[in-house]
């Protein structure tokens, strides 16, 4: 069914940024996926699968900003990866809270200077909604 597909893309997805986690795919029966996209989304764009930092929440690396506590549907992949998923079946958009500095998005490189506030952004099926913080760089690998 749609809502089945949904959630273990959604699981999928999220968990491309648990270090120790596996899709086994014969536990699950094949699923047909109503939409045009690989169900194995690829950690963008082309993270090496070695890179497995610490996840944290936003207000441990954000302790000064009083509106990082309460933070709850988003963490830091190490002190960079900003990664605000898609909790709710069927949302086409996504208030994320980006803590004060410049963000820029790892899908396209588009900015987000913020002062520490929530905006508004797509939240297509293929896409994880991934920012990074000004000023730090992560290797990533060539296809």
């Amino acid at each position: 069914s749609p809502s089945v597909s949904h959630f273990v893309l959604f699981l999928l997805s999220l968990f491309l940024f648990v270090p120790l986690s596996q899709s086994y795919s014969s536990l699950f029966p094949p699923l047909s996926y109503p939409w045009p996209v690989c169900p194995t989304i690829p950690l963008p764009p082309s993270l090496p699968p070695s890179l497995f930092p610490l996840t944290l929440s936003v207000s441990l690396r954000f302790p000064s900003d009083p509106s990082s506590r309460t933070v709850d549907r988003q963490f830091l992949w190490g002190g960079s990866l900003l990664v605000s998923p898609v909790l709710e079946q069927g949302a086409k958009e996504l208030a994320a809270y980006l803590p004060p500095d410049t963000w820029y998005s790892l899908h396209d490189g588009q900015p987000f200077p913020s002062k520490g506030q929530y905006l508004l952004m797509p939240a297509p099926l293929d896409t994880i909604n991934v920012h990074l913080r000004g000023g730090h760089i992560i290797p990533q690998q060539v296809r």
